[in-house]
């Protein structure tokens, strides 16, 4: 996306709008907080003192109103600046008034009594404006100021500037996100249920909170039901929506409360989830924060009536507008709800499920000939049920025929509803191995990385890669790509597994004893696990076991108690210690986690066969114990795979690695303090993956990294590491670098050793001047992203890179000219304010998607791209093209068009029958502009925004297709015409078009659903309502636009919109 500094004249639609005083902050945090932001795809405003040399105040206040968060970046000079000043009175008015943009204070070198100026700081620039400025605009400016300072942000004294930033530009993120949750690729039937609870929830009406419950037995589909309506819906609330799933074992695993700070951290503030420690107080949390909100919340296997009181309250917790979505096996939860609608989902028809069963039987939407009758029997017998077909089905795919004939007469004798025993004829079928691994997740590896409970399962023997494959081919668990919210993270696969699974595993082990828990071999309840461990009895039988205390009721585990368990293999202890003389006792222990540990006494922790070692959030200074039972547990760790070590906030220096030779995965990561990494590091021979990201004080790595030869990933991001060792050529497996906001300003030349490099990120790195000619080595190389970085060549090598995929060079506004790129690049990305020099792109035949300035010579050989299907043209003032520009009608493939800073007069479309999407924006002399709509069939979405000089739009031909119309700051324009052309238009948005006076063919729209009309002061007439096709249910905003009634902020869907109008106006709009 497209970032803007202050000196543009655009009212565009922003993420963020970022306000600061140059000369305090711009060279040193602001910058970096704007680059970090603009790399992560968020569309900011930059504006500081300097920049408003011609810029019109009423610009930079729509920019204020155009944002969704604003960011004032407080400063001792900050009130100095009345620019500053203005803009700040523009945020928080706005905020009085209609709840937007949200504020997001950061105090630079200033405290928050400052702001509110209870102190002599601002009060004395202040002073300053009495005679200036005025009174009044001094009291506004006062009174800005007080409110500002009420609102929690970050202080940024004391603190690294990279972790501050990372906070800051996570909480955006999280503010910002769309929203989407993992869907099966196989659904089968939902369409017509999903469009029944979609009209349940009648999003098109904006009054009132609607409840909607979702219900029926397990493995019905409500889940994936929830799941689709969230992904649709989520769009339409402004990032502020929440999908809780699986919270029926979320409570009893981590307690009310945490549910309660993930949706807190979904929807409202994340630095505020720690601020209660019990559900009482969470839910009075929750109804503070919400206020007036507009939210989305889906709540997915609710079992106590008790969550659903303490998750979203009543009726008045949330906005209007809000809606909420549960599901539960147990209509009785949603009985006592007031208004609450339900739908019951019953099991499927036979021609559906019958589909179904094939999709995982036979890759076929309905099964062969020799296969129909017996298919049949087994779709009858399941009783319609999703899951029991899916698994089933899955269990059969290319097996012989005297299971498949076997398979009907076994799901006869269990009870229809009986769904648990359905499911387990699917697991007695599986081999023991398989049968353990299936136990272990259902018990404890649920959105567990995949890699890490491999080591576990290698470490107990059982050989796990062929059974999860099984396991996944059965959809008895599926592995699925992370989508982790952090932003410097390896991705990995996370193992999932369906509630009705993981409590038929559960069931499983619940039998293995049922008259004593001490004969059981997994706890995963920790009341449960409490009392086994406090129990006298010896538990040879036990396995694993989760221990969760919390700080205010901490756990200690005795070594007679650890004695008592002698074939404990997995251990997750939160906010406890142990206390004695360990000796030998947890000889058999293959995984710890120690999570918020306590100060320990223990002695002689001996654990030779420890392979997973997590420790994290350790708050403790060199002094804590813990950090000596740490190396003496790493001295003799010697098959030990997967170590991490995060969030300790104290830890300055890393241990001694000598120990753990046979170490794969290390993560240092976010360990604030830390300064010095052990120059042992190097003798991990084995280690694949080395996560040191967010490690804010170390400037450092040790030579001896070079000795990694077996690395693949490398992450040193948000660190302030200022050069990479020379010895880094050593490292011939590496295949990803992530070098992302580091102080690094030059690549070494040996960089070119790295022979098995296919992905490098340095995007907002120090890296300057020219790229050393050895990258042309990088013979894999497949991403290449130096965005935002001070690069000044590029060097020819490049085109020898053939594996090139994606080269992203937006912000490097040093650089001047763009070498002959390599024909393999599907994804190019150049925005320089000094680019002059672009060489020809006609061999860029597999070209998908393009960024780049629209220079002149950019007309060669374009048309040449009949792959592409994304294409940005961002002008540059430095250009003066005298061509009218590149044909575009050879580009046969186009969905998406961004005409961007475009200094052509006129632009005209033609040829383009995929294209979906059009944008013209920031087109400064544009004045005319035209489309071929002939050939535009598929043209869903068109918007059109700050072009000064647009005089009309005009429709001259029908748009089949068109749905979306969006014209923002289009200040000259007079008119716009043929609407009556685009029949099928749903949503129009016209704001801010000072010169607007006519509408034409509005009435005749009869799908519409939506007309928003905002700040348009000329405007005289807008809808025939003698005549008017439009729809009753049509919402209907206008806001500050000549004498038409302001009803933006009402919150009303207009029924009878003709009548709205007409009573609250003083013309008739045909007048």
């Amino acid at each position: 996306m497209a970032a803007t500094s202050g000196s543009g004249k655009s009212a565009t639609q922003y993420d963020v709008f970022l306000s600061f005083r140059g000369p305090d902050t711009r060279n040193n945090f602001t910058d970096v907080l704007y680059g970090t932001m603009v790399r992560q795809g968020i569309v900011a405003y930059r504006d500081s003192e300097e920049l408003h040399a011609g810029d019109r105040i009423d610009d930079l206040l729509r920019a204020v109103g155009n944002s969704k968060i604003c960011i004032p970046v407080f400063s001792r000079g900050y009130a100095s600046s009345p620019w500053c000043l203005r803009e700040l009175a523009r945020m928080m008015e706005l905020y009085e008034s209609t709840g937007k943009p949200e504020i997001l204070p950061i105090f630079f070198d200033v405290s928050a009594s400052d702001v509110k100026l209870k102190t002599e700081l601002y009060v004395k620039d202040l002073d300053k404006y009495e005679q200036r400025a005025g009174g009044d605009s001094k009291e506004r400016w006062e009174a800005a100021l007080r409110k500002a300072g009420q609102i929690v942000g970050w202080e940024v004294q004391g603190k690294p500037y990279v972790e501050v930033i990372e906070l800051v530009v996570r909480e955006v993120l999280l503010k910002l996100k769309v929203k989407q949750v993992h869907l099966d690729s196989k659904l089968v039937g939902v369409d017509e249920r999903v469009e029944a609870i979609m009209e349940f929830l009648d999003v098109d009406s904006s009054t009132g909170l609607r409840f909607v419950g979702i219900w029926g037995m397990g493995g019905i589909g409500k889940t994936t039901l929830a799941k689709i309506v969230f992904n649709k819906l989520c769009p339409c609330f402004d990032g502020q929506c929440s999908f809780i799933g699986n919270i029926r074992e979320l409570s009893i695993r981590n307690g009310l409360e945490d549910v309660q700070k993930k949706l807190a951290t979904d929807i409202f503030d994340s630095r505020f989830v720690e601020k209660f420690i019990n559900a009482d107080e969470g839910i009075d949390t929750i109804k503070r924060s919400a206020g007036s909100k507009k939210v989305l919340i889906v709540l997915d296997d609710l079992d106590k009536k008790e969550q659903l009181k303490k998750l979203v309250g009543g009726p008045d917790t949330f906005g209007s507008g809000s809606r909420i979505i549960v599901t539960t096996r147990d209509k009785t939860i949603l009985d006592e709800v007031e208004g609450i609608l339900t739908y019951e989902v019953k099991q499927m028809d036979q021609g559906k499920a019958l589909e179904l069963f094939s999709l995982h039987a036979f890759d076929n939407a309905s099964p062969p000939d020799t296969h129909q009758i017996l298919s049949r029997e087994i779709v009858s017998a399941t009783g319609g049920l999703p899951l029991a077909l899916e698994v089933i089905g899955s269990s059969l795919r290319r097996q012989n025929e005297e299971m498949w004939k076997e398979m009907p007469e076994r799901l006869k004798n269990v009870p229809n509803n009986e769904v648990r025993d359905k499911l387990k004829i699917s697991f007695d079928a599986l081999e023991n191995v398989e049968k353990e691994i299936f136990l272990d997740i259902a018990c404890f590896f649920m959105d567990e990385k995949k890699s890490r409970a491999t080591y576990f399962w290698d470490a107990c023997g059982l050989y796990p890669h062929i059974s999860l494959k099984k396991l996944n081919d059965l959809c008895l668990v599926k592995i699925v790509r992370d989508s982790t919210e952090n932003m410097n993270t390896f991705g990995d696969d996370i193992i999932w597994m369906h509630d009705q699974l993981r409590d038929l595993g559960r069931y499983i082990i619940r039998q293995e004893c049922t008259k004593y828990l001490t004969g059981r071999s997994r706890l995963w309840d920790d009341k449960e696990a409490l009392k086994v461990v406090r129990s006298n009895k010896r538990k040879d039988e036990l396995q694993a076991l989760n221990l969760f205390g919390h700080h205010s009721d901490p756990i200690s585990i005795t070594e007679e108690e650890l004695e008592r368990m002698p074939n404990l293999k997995f251990l997750k202890l939160r906010a406890g210690a142990f206390v004695g003389d360990i000796n030998n006792h947890l000889q058999e222990l293959r995984w710890l986690s120690w999570y918020c540990p306590l100060r320990c006494t223990m002695a002689n922790f001996h654990s030779e066969n420890l392979a997973v070692l997590e420790l994290s959030n350790v708050d403790y200074g060199e002094n804590w114990g813990g950090w000596n039972i740490l190396k003496l547990l790493l001295q003799m760790a010697n098959k030990l795979k997967d170590l991490s070590l995060s969030r300790c906030s104290e830890l300055k220096r890393t241990p001694d690695f000598s120990g753990c030779l046979s170490l794969e995965r290390l993560s240092l990561s976010k360990n604030r303090s830390l300064q010095e990494v052990h120059s042992s590091i190097g003798k991990l021979k084995d280690l694949t993956h080395l996560d040191i990201c967010s490690c804010a004080s170390l400037q450092k790595i040790p030579e001896s990294i070079g000795n990694l030869t077996s690395l693949q990933e490398l992450d040193l991001s948000y660190t302030s590491i200022v050069e990479l060792p020379d010895s880094i050529e050593n490292l011939k497996r590496l295949k990803v670098l992530r070098i992302i906001c580091c102080s690094i300003r030059r690549l070494p030349a040996s960089f070119g050793m790295l022979e098995r490099l296919e992905e490098l990120y340095a995007y907002w790195c120090g890296l300057e001047g020219e790229l050393p000619a050895e990258i042309g080595k990088l013979s894999r190389l497949r991403i290449l992203d130096l965005s935002s970085t001070d690069v000044s060549v590029v060097p020819m090598a490049i085109n020898s890179l053939t594996q090139l995929q994606e080269l992203r060079l937006i912000g490097c506004n040093k650089l001047r000219e763009l070498p002959e790129l390599p024909s393999s690049l599907n994804c190019l990305h150049v925005q320089s304010t000094s680019l002059q020099l672009v060489s020809d792109l006609s061999n860029l035949t597999n070209l998908v998607e393009l960024l780049l300035p629209e220079v002149s010579s950019l007309s060669m050989g374009l048309g040449c791209h009949p792959r592409l299907g994304e294409l940005t043209f961002s002008g540059m003032d430095s250009f003066n093209p005298v061509v009218v520009g590149p044909k575009l009608s050879n580009l046969k493939n186009l969905s998406k068009l961004c005409l961007d800073c475009s200094p052509r007069k006129e632009i005209q479309l033609d040829g383009l029958e995929l294209l979906r999407d059009l944008r013209v924006e920031r087109c400064e002399f544009l004045e005319g502009l035209s489309v071929i709509s002939s050939s535009m069939r598929k043209l869903y979405q068109m918007t059109v925004r700050d072009c000064p000089k647009l005089l009309e739009i005009r429709f001259r031909s029908m748009m089949e297709s068109l749905k979306v119309l969006q014209v923002e700051s289009c200040v000259s324009l007079g008119g716009l015409y043929g609407l009556s052309n685009s029949k099928k238009l749903t949503n129009l948005e016209i704001q801010w078009c000072d010169g607007l006076r006519v509408v034409e063919g509005l009435e005749e729209l009869e799908l519409l659903s939506y007309l928003y009309v905002n700040w348009c002061k000329s405007l005289e007439r807008l809808i025939d309502v003698s005549n008017s096709k439009i729809p009753n249910k049509c919402r209907i905003d206008v806001w500050d636009c000549g004498k038409f009634p302001y009803t933006y902020g009402d919150d009303i869907r207009y029924r009878d919109y003709r009548e709205m109008f007409l009573g609250r106006t003083r013309k008739t709009f045909n007048e």
